[in-house]
């Protein structure tokens, strides 16, 4: 029973006054949906919406929403007052926004409220002409979101084009920002282009007589064919704009068809990535048969220009070339199978590309092929040069060939130099070739292009010297797959016969030591003043010296040095580079001498009388070798400081495994220095320092030999099961700390 909300007298259903104090009684009733007390009149729920007289306004449950608004009886009811009066009674005032508008913040159009939105980022009303339903956002909201996301990509690319240049560990970051925020590879290549032409400044800006140049050089190489005259008009442009992409465009292509090393050099040092230099370098790569090198490269072209047609082209060479070689059909079918999916072609040199290697493909099917003359190449809009280029000719018919036989250009190296165009590649046969070379250009001499320890000495080109001459080497060269040596016994037949290369050096030993016992002083096999490339070569038996290294940064990789008085000589200040390579059986195998700085990396220095010799002020680094068997080992003098990492030094029979005198400051880490006769020797206020070495096993000398003023730090070592302890001579002090010691037989 109800009471009165004044007095508290109760009262009787129906009442409508307090009899004891007049107060009206609020006439209410419960919604017939929801439950929830309302005013006799009111005729719809404001709560659930439903008809009080026993129907609904629309639909099954008595209301629906509009947005964050309810119709009700067929208005939109987008606004309610609620005014309350003595006692409870409330009454409720609806608004129908079906009849309102609202100015849209964007285009200023006047709208009903039912036909917008208010946009959830800028909480600002916007007509549905200017919402970006599938973002929920209003335009404007979508273009800054927009931009933020461009200026933070932009801001990674500052970052990383900071040093000039994109490394490959960079550009895979720089791919996976770009997809996270939903930019185009279109829009990722425009802020590049933009940002390297910022930071190249305005003075590569090209002239308008260096773009006729360049235009007109465009026409004479792909239209003409004509690449002297065209080289020659870009070279002056070139020197004047060497970081401009339109230059390079052009300049790149003719360089790799008269001087493919240089080009690759241009290409390994530029401090932008263009497109152009990626491909070229895959195709002078692929005319050299260096698959590796060229997939290797057109792997990442494809990470960075995934929708270029001209990379997909290039993938199609890339696959009929590896199928010329192997004669692996899967190799056929993957160029037929990505020729179909090339896209359309955005420019002529594009259509060039595809409409040749579509080409190449028919033809190695049978089917009849155009001839792509001249004038079929200008109606058609095709570049002549490209037409006429046969992509698929390998090395071998490449070139200038010598050889023995009447079937190559030259009978001897020496001709084939003298008549080579600068930057030329020889191919030179199997042979022996008894001939002292001289130099003048820079050529690639190309012997065999699989390794030379799998070969017998019939299957080599072999360059035998006089003892008494030296191979000067001037100017840049490469040199690969061939043999040099001051040995004649090479003339023997029962020589040639040999069945592999360490068969051949097997024979030949017992009749040389030390090429004649000759000291290195008399000269050398090769001498090399210049940055020179030598892979896959062998330097066996010189008079001398087998190679030095005057000055520069020479490269050597898979290089076999073998009996020999002195193996590698190199000289001041220069630091060569010498990978995988075998150093053995020589009466001194590297000699480094004072100021020099070589950077040796995985290579095999064995079985020679001294193993390496480092001199005064000399540093470089010495990595991943393996130094064993050798009656000597290592010397360091006066003021070096080389580096030695993980390293295995190891069964030297000599006096020691490291000597180390004269403040000199190695430091030796992560090696393995065991079954030596002697440890290390300190001596003369050296200071060399070694940690996490595995110092084991020493024969007959002390682990550890201090004298003079030397002080050295070992720091985290193992030293176990040596023959002698320490042996302090001046009662040095000694650093050592946090190493392990066990199962050594001290004295």
């Amino acid at each position: 029973m109800a009471k009165c909300t004044n007095c508290g007298t109760e009262l009787e259903d129906g009442q409508k006054f307090c009899f004891e104090c007049g107060t009206p009684v609020p006439q209410t009733k419960k919604c017939v949906k929801c439950g929830i007390e309302l005013p006799l009149k009111m005729k719809f729920c404001p709560e659930c919406g439903a008809n009080q007289n026993g129907t609904t306004a629309a639909g099954g449950d008595g209301s629906f929403n509009l947005g964050d608004k309810n119709v009700i009886g067929g208005d939109v009811i987008g606004h309610k007052e609620e005014t309350h009066v003595a006692g409870n009674a409330t009454f409720i005032k609806n608004e129908d926004q079906t009849k309102q508008v609202k100015k849209c913040h964007i285009c200023g159009s006047l709208v009903p409220i039912v036909q917008g939105f208010d946009c959830p980022e800028c909480h600002q009303f916007t007509c549905k002409n200017c919402f970006n339903v599938n973002d929920n956002l209003c335009n404007e909201c979508v273009e800054q979101k927009k931009e933020g996301k461009l200026n933070r990509y932009k801001d990674a690319l500052k970052m990383v084009l900071a040093d000039g240049r994109i490394e490959f560990s960079e550009r895979k970051e720089l791919i996976s920002l770009q997809q996270e925020l939903g930019i185009s590879a279109e829009q990722a290549r425009t802020l590049e282009e933009e940002l390297k032409k910022s930071a190249l400044g305005t003075s590569s800006e090209i002239t308008t007589f260096e773009k006729m140049s360049v235009d007109k050089a465009t026409e004479l190489f792909y239209k003409e064919g004509n690449i002297k005259e065209a080289l020659q008009l870009l070279e002056p442009v070139y020197q004047a704009h060497k970081h401009e992409e339109k230059v390079l465009d052009i300049y790149l292509p003719v360089l790799a068809e008269v001087a493919p090393l240089e080009a690759l050099d241009i290409i390994d040092g530029l401090e932008i990535d263009i497109l152009t230099a990626f491909v070229t370098f895959v195709l002078i790569n692929l005319k050299q048969k260096k698959y590796v090198e060229a997939e290797k490269k057109l792997l990442q072209a494809l990470r960075i220009w995934h929708e270029s047609s001209l990379v997909k082209c290039y993938q199609v060479l890339y696959n009929y070339a590896m199928y010329k070689q192997f004669n692996e059909f899967s190799f056929m079918e993957k160029a037929c199978n990505l020729a179909e999916q090339l896209g359309e072609a955005q420019n002529e040199l594009e259509l060039s590309y595809q409409v040749k290697v579509q080409a190449m493909l028919q033809e190695e099917v049978g089917d009849a092929v155009t001839d792509f003359d001249k004038d079929f190449c200008e109606q058609n809009h095709l570049y002549w040069q490209i037409m006429n280029t046969n992509f698929s000719k390998n090395s071998d018919s490449s070139g200038i060939t010598v050889g023995k036989d009447g079937k190559c250009d030259f009978k001897t190296i020496q001709e084939a130099l003298n008549s080579a165009d600068e930057n030329a590649i020889i191919h030179i046969k199997p042979g022996i070739y008894n001939e002292h070379l001289v130099f003048k250009k820079q050529v690639h001499l190309m012997g065999c292009e699989e390794s030379i320890e799998n070969k017998s000495s019939n299957e080599l080109p072999i360059i035998i010297l006089d003892s008494s001459k030296t191979c000067e080497i001037k100017i840049p060269l490469e040199i690969e797959g061939i043999v040099f040596t001051h040995n004649k016994r090479f003339l023997s037949p029962d020589i040639r016969k040999s069945a592999r290369f360490d068969k051949l050096i097997d024979l030949i030993q017992n009749s040389v030591i030390f090429g004649n016992g000759k000291t290195e002083e008399s000269g050398s096999l090769l001498s090399v003043s210049c940055n020179c490339k030598f892979h896959n070569m062998a330097i066996l038996y010189a008079a001398s010296t087998g190679i030095t290294l005057l000055k520069d940064t020479a490269a050597l990789e898979s290089v076999i040095i073998y009996q020999c008085p002195l193996g590698c000589k190199i000289s001041k200040e220069t630091s060569p580079i010498i990978q995988n390579s075998k150093i053995y059986h020589n009466k001194k195998g590297i000699s480094a001498v004072d100021n020099s700085k070589p950077i040796l990396s995985n290579c095999s220095i064995t079985s020679n009388g001294g193993c390496i010799e480092i001199g005064k002020n000399s540093s470089g680094k010495y990595e991943d070798c393996y130094i064993t068997d050798n009656s000597f080992g290592i010397q360091i003098s006066d003021n070096a400081s080389p580096v030695f990492s993980n390293c295995e030094i190891a069964n030297n029979k000599g006096f020691m495994a490291f000597d180390i005198e004269g403040r000199a400051n190695p430091l030796i880490s992560n090696c393995s220095i065991t079954y030596n006769y002697g440890g290390i020797r300190c001596a003369d206020a050296s200071s060399p320092k070694i940690s996490d070495c595995d110092i084991a096993d020493t024969a007959k000398e002390e682990w550890l030999y201090i004298c003079d003023c030397a002080n050295p730090s070992i720091t985290n070592c193992t030293i176990h099961g040596n023959e002698k302890g320490i042996l302090n001579v001046s009662e040095n002090s000694i650093d050592i700390s946090s190493c392990k010691f066990w199962d050594n037989n001290y004295e």
